[in-house]
């Protein structure tokens, strides 16, 4: 990078003395002008010597961008410092990168004149200079001053600004071309690099279009699926095996707002049936399924809580099945907001007492069970609510006089911080 910036330097500094020349040769043709006899002739001359110098100058620049013209990197690979040569790196899009990227064609045209210049310059330097003779001959005329004098000046003129065009052009065009090309190259990438991302950003916009349409298109069949299966026409058959499978992978389909809206409506079904109507309020039980299946991070418990709730409440009552949802939820909502929901250790404790062996004998419970059923029943009494429901429930009542509880020992029983019985 030093070696690279001092080269830089001293190229600016030929550069520098190159103008200065330039600039000392434009003197010299106003010094030349003066010779006149008046002001109109030394401005002719002037006009004239300036006119053959920019047409030599540009002759001689023409040259010097023709030798001046960089090449790629591509034959002359990058090596390390022992001398071996290294691969090449890659950039983002799997292309090999180069110090600039210009135009092929220009530098094959340029290596060929190149080629040709210095081959017909070498044949022809014989008559070089006869040539350049003639020229200052035809330039003579129009100049002012003795006829010898003028010919040796416009020639010297034209050699003088060639050179000096054609050394100022090669230093511009080493010096200037190889960074435009090279911000060229970079601008040309970073175009790539944004169209690339347009493009991959589209592709996702369309991707994600589709998924929101297609989510869209299984909420409402999981909406017509439910709504059919909760309120059935009053000549509709029975739902079948097929129709319960359709109805719980749609609901495990629904998006999370339409699964909360699903809850929603059975919720509420089984609420408004419970207790008149348990052949409609059994038709939660599969879309309750459906939502816990659907929770598999077990995070949300109403779910499995109105699960058990309707299991509990079915004709006939599945209370195993009930005691293990129930169960469930117990867990979940201890981790997620305990205290609350003391209905479902109320529900657990009916379902309990309904599994009792002793309950058709007339019996007390046995050691066990009993301090499960007290346990929960000590849990739900300090729910607000929930104790006067305790105290007017047949079955709480009856199952207290066969044990011998009283109301009152509920709240000295032993309560668990949760979990399954």
């Amino acid at each position: 990078m030093q070696q690279a910036h001092a080269r830089e330097e001293s190229y600016r500094g030929l550069t520098r003395v190159t103008a200065l020349a330039i600039g000392l040769g434009v003197l010299a043709m106003a010094s030349y002008s003066l010779q006149a006899d008046d002001w109109p002739s030394g401005l002719s001359t002037f006009a004239v010597a300036l006119t053959f110098a920019a047409a030599a100058a540009a002759v001689g620049c023409l040259v010097g961008f023709l030798f001046g013209i960089p090449r790629t990197l591509t034959d002359n690979p990058p090596r390390d410092p022992a001398g071996r040569v290294l691969p090449p790196s890659r950039d983002d899009d799997g292309d090999s990168p180069t110090e600039y990227r210009p135009n092929t064609n220009l530098e094959q045209i340029s290596d060929w004149l190149t080629k040709i210049l210095v081959g017909v310059g070498l044949v022809q330097i014989g008559t070089v200079f006869p040539r350049l003779q003639r020229l200052g001959d035809f330039i003579a005329p129009s100049m002012t001053g003795p006829a010898s004098a003028s010919r040796v000046f416009a020639a010297v003129l034209l050699v003088y600004f060639a050179i000096a065009g054609a050394l100022l052009s090669y230093l511009w065009t080493v010096l200037l071309l190889p960074g435009a090309l090279r911000r060229a190259d970079t601008w040309a990438r970073e175009l790539k690099q944004v169209r690339s991302e347009q493009e991959r950003t589209s592709g996702e916009l369309n991707q994600l279009r589709d998924q929101l349409a297609e989510q869209e298109r299984r909420d409402a069949e999981a909406l017509r699926l439910v709504y059919a299966h909760l309120n059935p026409s009053s000549d509709a058959t029975p739902p079948t095996e097929a129709d319960i499978r359709a109805l719980k992978d749609a609901t495990k389909a629904a998006s999370p707002s339409k699964k909360v809206e699903i809850f929603g409506l059975a919720q509420r079904l089984r609420s408004e049936n419970w207790r008149t109507d348990k052949s409609r309020m059994a038709r939660t039980v599969p879309i309750f399924e459906a939502l816990a299946e659907a929770d598999t991070g077990n995070r949300f418990h109403r779910n499995r809580g109105q699960l058990g709730y309707a299991l509990a409440d079915s004709s006939p009552p599945q209370c195993e099945r009930a005691v293990e949802e129930l169960s469930a939820a117990i867990e979940i909502r201890e981790r997620t907001e305990p205290g609350t929901y003391p209905f479902y250790e109320f529900v657990r404790a009916l379902c309990l007492m309904r599994l009792d062996p002793q309950a058709a004998a007339g019996g007390p419970s046995g050691d066990e069970l009993k301090a499960r059923i007290l346990a929960d029943l000590g849990r739900a009494v300090r729910g607000a609510g929930v104790r006067q429901i305790i105290e007017t429930d047949a079955e709480v009542t009856a199952w207290l006089a066969r044990n011998q509880v009283a109301i009152g020992d509920l709240r000295s029983a032993t309560v668990p911080v949760g979990g399954r019985p």
